[in-house]
């Protein structure tokens, strides 16, 4: 009986020598281009990766940083010196005392009210309403105890106050 290496070593002899000589050649330069070509996607395919992951984070980090505008650079100051006016152009003011009255001209009349308010007469609505008589007029109640004269526009045709 013939032992499984001999079964390989006389298949190997046998195949050997009905090939052409550079097939094997070829066979193991093809299997080592296709080997090469997977690395090397494989290899791109991280750098790709890692690129992607980057720009990521990159954005990421662009839209979350605060964003100012630069300062305008001033290219030109201009030195100002100051100085205290003189005296003679310094107003001063002093407070007169309550029985010193001072009008701006001579002919100023002062009106005084009465204390007293029961001398004022109150008059109704339609007493209001009378002096206003030349133009149109109208009382409008806004509250329990408030009332609003409203004189409408003349040119409106008289729908709306």
């Amino acid at each position: 009986m013939n032992e499984p290496a001999e079964k390989n070593h006389l298949l190997t002899d046998v195949l050997a020598e009905s090939e052409p000589l550079d097939f094997r050649a070829s066979l193991l330069g093809e299997t080592l281009r296709l080997v090469r070509r997977r690395r090397h996607l494989r290899y791109t395919r991280r750098v790709a990766t890692l690129v992607a992951a980057l720009g990521v984070l990159a954005v990421f980090a662009w839209r979350r940083a605060p964003h100012t505008a630069p300062l305008p650079l001033a290219t030109h100051y201009e030195l100002v010196r100051t100085q205290a006016l003189p005296t003679t152009a310094v107003i001063a003011t002093q407070p007169f005392g309550a029985e010193r009255l001072v009008a701006s001209f001579t002919s100023a009349a002062t009106l005084h009210t009465p204390l007293d308010r029961t001398l004022v007469p109150t008059i109704n609505d339609r007493e209001l309403l009378a002096f206003a008589a030349p133009r149109p007029a109208a009382l409008v109640r806004v509250g329990p105890n408030a009332q609003a004269l409203i004189f409408p526009d003349a040119n409106t045709d008289g729908d709306s106050l």
